[in-house]
């Protein structure tokens, strides 16, 4: 594959029609990527294919206020550890997600 963009028809062709499709289907395709750096931008680009709006859902705030240490909002959003989703996580219905 010489581009993203081709990998993901060559993997998911008619992406935009996901909800047409059974589970088989999808059971039968993957993208494998070592490092979310690499993952990420996959998954916007095929999100951005799929019909309808995304839903944004953030992790911004906190339960109990005492005793927290106050950080700036955009250092904490900088972080993306392996194994957990990105501060701001986007769906859409007929999304496939794994949890």
């Amino acid at each position: 594959m010489t581009n993203i963009e081709d990998l993901i028809f060559k993997v998911y062709p008619d992406v935009a029609l996901i909800d047409q499709k059974d589970y088989q289907w999808m059971r039968e395709r993957v993208i494998l990527a070592a490092r979310n750096i690499s993952v990420d931008p996959i998954n916007n680009k095929i999100m951005a294919k799929l019909p309808d709006d995304s839903v944004d859902f953030a992790i911004d705030t906190v339960i109990d206020q005492k005793g927290v240490v106050h950080y700036p909002r955009v250092f904490l959003n900088s972080f993306n550890p392996c194994g957990l989703p990105p501060h701001l996580f986007k769906l859409k219905i007929g999304t496939p997600i794994i949890l």
